[in-house]
């Protein structure tokens, strides 16, 4: 029955491609409080007294309606400067267009970019294998399987039970959203990743360790913000952080798409039903 559900559902989505059509999360059960989390606002000097936000600021900007130099949200978005910076001392912001053409290097999505194994874990894609809507598009980076081994490790102390197939896909992917191929239209995406909720309420429910601690040692966590900003998160706050890292898009797929988040992620009532739930992870794009 979930399956026939998400079937529908993708249909729907293949109709009326500014799915979700409301934002942010209005008709959604669950939604994560990212105006309540702290905003400097980011200064952009990427040093101890840069007050920080760029996940949270960068984020919120982002309107489907702006006037965004193409393609739209490489053109716009700024939340990934703090860990460019950090990471390779490059303002990503500044970069030239050319930067995000996938189709020079033409490196594209293989079934063996998702073999469905993470560590111990394995991820329940049923018989067409795992993450079927990436497989054939442009992809930035060649490292899925480092990025994976890294979640593996991530998930193992965060004391999560499974992986379903849509955080694996959409934080594993390295990362299809960096290419401007991607954005086919301002409202159109040559494939529909999760929204941040999705992972959110998984790390929530199911990660009972991110839970209680967040995720304040995080290397992409870390990095993506001054040290002083994380100091002033909660600890699901953190959790917030790290999915705005991957997941900041708003076209996206919520957590409803995948059968809903039916329980409040502070009642013990809702582990069972994110298993049962984000077990199903369909695509037809």
């Amino acid at each position: 029955m979930l399956k026939v559900l998400a079937t529908f559902a993708a249909i729907l989505v293949v109709a009326n491609a500014a799915y979700p059509s409301t934002f942010p999360f209005e008709n959604e059960s669950y939604k994560p409080d990212f105006a309540g989390m702290p905003t400097g606002p980011p200064s952009k000097t990427y040093d101890d007294n840069d007050p920080g936000g760029y996940a949270r600021d960068g984020y919120a900007m982002i309107d489907l309606d702006d006037d965004c130099e193409w393609p739209w949200q490489l053109g716009c978005y700024w939340g990934w400067d703090h860990i460019f910076w950090k990471q390779w001392e490059v303002e990503v912001y500044g970069l030239p267009a050319a930067t995000w053409n996938c189709s020079v290097a033409g490196h594209t999505y293989a079934p063996s970019d998702f073999p469905g194994t993470l560590g111990t874990y394995t991820v329940d894609c049923g018989s067409d294998g795992c993450c079927e809507g990436w497989i054939g598009q442009l992809k930035f980076g060649t490292d899925q399987l480092e990025k994976q081994d890294g979640m593996a490790a991530l998930y193992a102390g965060g004391g999560c039970s499974m992986v379903p197939e849509a955080v694996y896909c959409g934080v594993g992917d390295v990362q299809v959203d960096l290419c401007m191929e991607y954005y086919t239209s301002k409202d159109t995406r040559s494939v529909m990743k999760p929204c941040p909720d999705t992972a959110i309420y998984y790390w929530l429910t199911d990660c009972k360790v991110f839970k209680a601690a967040g995720m304040f040692e995080d290397s992409e966590v870390v990095n993506q913000e001054p040290a002083s900003y994380l100091a002033s998160l909660s600890s699901e706050q953190t959790l917030y952080v790290k999915a705005l890292i991957n997941l900041h898009e708003h076209m996206c797929l919520p957590v409803s798409y995948y059968g809903g988040a039916e329980e409040d992620p502070d009642s013990s009532a809702a582990i069972p039903s994110l298993l049962m739930v984000l077990s199903v992870f369909v695509l037809y794009m």
